[in-house]
């Protein structure tokens, strides 16, 4: 049972906290009428996440055998049968469907737009340079628009703007951690090493993050409520940088063990719902 467990990857399930982004600086996320659409809504990602986190292992069973991380996980480790695999998945699919259409027929059509994305991601996307790290960050953006079809919001242009920046951030970061992690040996395990280097990432990677505290303190000058909360999101993304460079980019590890970016996310949190 444990090994079905670590399939669904539950700890990712973080990710789906973009979902409440527009409507936590709309303030109608905590209205106790919306309690409901919030729970249907993070449960019909999080069961589609994880079906597509199980095609994922089974796209890449192979490469991941020889991964000095992802060899354990159960299907690269034999732990668990491809054709369980594949059913777990279907039936994950086919429930996040239904949760989907009871949270909203709005909410739906962001759903299969997700997953469509991810499997283009997990068979073709991820051998393609660049369009791999876009693609990952889309990923994000589809979770923040389907949360603001299912609470009825909109999603500003400034929003729109520092949550795709910050996407970005998390997706070079990904790549540059890997990168350094496995050094000569990455083309091995993904063909985009053949293109990105080290260096390229590195670029990439401070790129988005310069853009990030940009637009965000541009969004906060405009929004002088969230000026307060700009000295959270730098010490945010320069514990992020460091945390890269030492092959700990991996988002949500990073955000999980690492107590300095955890205490900060969640004080930033904090004044972000009590300021608006």
């Amino acid at each position: 049972m444990m090994q079905y467990i670590i399939l669904l990857r539950p700890l990712h399930w973080i990710k789906n906290f973009f979902l409440f982004a527009a409507p936590l600086f709309a303030g109608t996320l905590f209205r106790y009428e919306n309690l409901l659409t919030a729970f249907l809504s993070f449960a019909a990602f999080s069961l589609c996440s994880s079906a597509v986190y199980i095609l994922n292992d089974l796209a890449d069973e192979k490469t991941d055998r020889f991964h000095p991380q992802k060899n354990r996980r159960p299907i690269a480790a034999g732990t668990v049968s491809r054709h369980s695999a594949q059913v777990l998945s279907l039936l994950l699919f086919f429930s996040s469907i239904i949760a989907a259409y009871c949270t909203s027929l709005l909410f739906l059509p962001f759903l299969f737009v997700y997953f469509a994305i991810q499997i283009i991601y997990s068979f073709h996307g991820k051998k393609v340079p660049f369009l791999d790290v876009v693609l990952i960050a889309s990923g994000f953006l589809i979770r923040m628009q389907a949360g603001a079809a299912a609470f009825l919001v909109t999603v500003s242009n400034w929003l729109f703007i520092c949550l795709f920046c910050l996407a970005m951030v998390l997706a070079t970061g990904k790549r540059y951690s890997e990168a350094i992690l496995l050094q000569h040996t990455a083309p091995q395990h993904r063909k985009v090493f053949l293109t990105y280097s080290p260096k390229v990432l590195l670029i990439l990677f401070v790129f988005s993050c310069a853009a990030s505290a940009m637009f965000y303190t541009l969004y906060a000058v405009a929004h002088p409520q969230y000026l307060i909360t700009v000295p959270l999101v730098l010490m945010g993304l320069v514990r992020y940088s460091w945390l890269t460079s030492r092959n700990r980019g991996e988002p949500v590890s990073a955000i999980i063990h690492d107590r300095f970016l955890c205490t900060t996310v969640i004080i930033w949190l904090a004044v972000i719902i009590a300021t608006t």
